[in-house]
């Protein structure tokens, strides 16, 4: 138990290590419509996004397949679909009246 989760840690410095954050640029057209309807955004205002480099992709998709792993399968393939979308009608059934 133990080596697994030192193996499934160090997978998860390897993205740590190989995550970036990149600016995203907001387009001039979009800039000089939202300041035609009056809209000013403060300078320095930027949005953002986080990426995982490619040498972090394989302990991403690694680490992925050991948390699957450990939840349970609890149902015949598609059972949980369709208990889901009863539960869904069964939910919205008093509001449809």
């Amino acid at each position: 138990m133990h080596a697994r989760l030192a193996h499934e840690v160090g997978l998860l410095r390897t993205i740590v290590r190989n995550l970036e954050r990149m600016p995203i640029p907001i387009d001039p057209r979009a800039l000089a419509l939202w300041r035609a309807q009056g809209i000013e955004l403060t300078p320095g205002v930027q949005t953002w996004k986080t990426t995982i480099r490619l040498a972090g992709h394989d302990a991403f998709n690694e680490l992925s397949e050991c948390l699957v792993a450990l939840v349970p399968s609890r149902s015949a393939p598609g059972e949980g679909a369709r208990r889901n979308s009863a539960h869904v009608r069964n939910a919205l059934a008093p509001h449809a009246r």
